[in-house]
């Protein structure tokens, strides 16, 4: 049967050969010898009999695309099946001919990706690989399977064997085939080269990344094995990963190092202090950028207890529920400020009571109500290396301050008051003697060029008696003309 559909597929080219004709008129005799052996003699009639004399026609008339009628009546037959109307059956033939040249005509118009008439593949093409999809090639065939296909559940054996049949016969693992085959040999294809080929895929890279790779590997790592051992060792536990006898040296370690020891006593102690972290609703988002967003939200500058309290006020989608603060330490210092800020409105002048705080005057109000600073850093303030300035208060009834504070205040108030006269009178002194530098610098330029001009002139005559030997003028400085 292959050889038949075979020969049938040569005397139907759109090209054919004499040499080839010949060739296939001696063929088709052990053919159909082959098919009496095989079938039964009622199968064959007539028509059984007529390919031998085929390719003599096509001898003497060349390609049979258009001798022969089998085209035309399989069109023709496709046009038939589209009737819809048995009363206007040639209307109904015509108008199926013309839908089908529109949707060929725009199928030049898709995409390549989206399948129609033109870039179908053929029924029974099994070779080749579709440029419209990207995939491996492999599984790239435009081929279809068997319609009388079964599912069946793949054991582990035959899984492992499917698996690689496919790297096996996948163009894009070759090079890495051979680089294994290269280091391990033939003999470890099937039991290792699966997991091998895994562990390439998943944990090698370029290397133009190797930097990259080891930053990003040492800081993960380290974060994970530090919180791994730090959860095994405060829940006495060994970790999967570690042999007992070594997770037994480890405990040793950690139990008589002094160094080790000496620094859980610091870090302990560091934690049970009242200088801890404070807590916020705002996230991972830094109150420095969350001020700049609110800022650009409501289009003025945003002061830091304003903030303060949209970051720690826990949200709260009812909006007559009382606020809940985040902390009590958070709650305590705003009213602090609350309470700071109005004893220091008290004590400006009745004109000036009812205007807003400056960003300034905020800021340093709300570094008296945060406290000392601790560690450089003021309690939720968005500043580094802070160091406290005092001479901007001077309240008379606040509870804050004690008497000595207030006195310490006015002096250093007193102090830079004459300094900063002391720095006037030192700058206008400065800026006269400038002013009488530059005025002599001016007169001594002056004269100097009154003295270049009257020294050209005098150059001039000497040139002038030289050359023409006449007896030396008189003085241009002289008004008498004596010498």
């Amino acid at each position: 049967m292959a050889e038949i559909s075979l020969f049938f597929k040569d005397l139907c080219s759109s090209t054919l050969r004499v040499e080839n004709l010949v060739e296939m008129a001696k063929n088709i005799v052990v053919i159909s010898n082959k098919l009496e052996k095989i079938l039964p003699p009622g199968f064959f009639d007539v028509m059984e009999h007529l390919p031998i004399h085929l390719v003599h026609e096509a001898l003497l008339g060349g390609p049979v695309q258009y001798k022969w009628m089998y085209p035309f009546e399989r069109s023709i037959g496709k046009s038939k099946r589209g009737i819809k109307n048995k009363h206007r059956v040639e209307g109904c033939m015509a108008q199926v001919y013309l839908a089908k040249e529109r949707f060929h005509f725009c199928s030049y118009y898709f995409d390549d990706y989206v399948s129609c008439l033109r870039n179908r593949p053929n029924r029974h093409d099994v070779t080749g690989n579709d440029p419209a999809v990207q995939s491996l090639s492999i599984f790239n065939q435009p081929g279809k399977g068997s319609k009388k296909r079964t599912l069946h559940k793949l054991t582990e054996k035959e899984k492992k064997s499917a698996e690689l049949h496919v790297l096996l016969n996948c163009p894009e693992v070759q090079p890495f085939l051979d680089y294994f085959v290269s280091q391990y040999g033939h003999d470890q294809v099937f039991p290792s080269f699966i997991t091998w080929y895994t562990n390439w895929k998943y944990y090698v890279w370029a290397p133009e990344h190797e930097d990259d790779v080891q930053v990003n590997f040492k800081l993960k790592a380290s974060k994970l094995l530090y919180s791994t051992f730090c959860d095994c060792r405060r829940e006495n536990i060994m970790p999967k990963f570690m042999f007992p006898d070594r997770w037994a040296l480890l405990l040793k370690h950690l139990s008589t190092d002094e160094t080790f020891k000496k620094r859980s006593e610091i870090g302990k102690m560091a934690r049970a202090s009242e200088k801890r972290g404070s807590l916020h609703t705002g996230g991972a988002i830094s109150q420095v950028t969350r001020k700049e967003r609110m800022e650009k939200e409501l289009g003025r500058p945003v002061a830091v207890p304003e903030m303060f309290k949209v970051t720690h006020v826990k949200k709260s989608a009812n909006p007559i529920e009382e606020e809940r603060w985040i902390e009590p330490r958070a709650q305590e210092t705003y009213d602090r400020y609350i309470r700071i800020s109005q004893e220091y409105r008290s004590t400006l002048p009745l004109e000036s009571q009812d205007r807003p705080f400056t960003q300034e005057e905020n800021e340093n109000l709300w570094k008296h109500s945060a406290g000392e600073p601790i560690r450089g850093s003021v309690y939720s303030y968005p500043e580094k290396a802070y160091q406290k300035k005092k001479s901007w208060y001077c309240g008379s009834s606040s509870s804050s301050f004690d008497g000595g504070d207030r006195e310490t205040i006015s002096a250093m108030e007193s102090k830079i008051a004459y300094l900063n006269a002391e720095l006037t009178a030192v700058a206008e002194r400065e800026k006269k003697r400038e002013e009488r530098e530059k005025k002599r610098e001016e007169e001594i330029a002056a004269a100097k060029e009154v003295e270049n001009k009257r020294y050209a002139a005098l150059q001039a005559q000497l040139t002038f008696l030289f050359e023409s030997g006449n007896i030396l003028p008189p003085c241009p400085a002289s008004s008498n003309g004596s010498d």
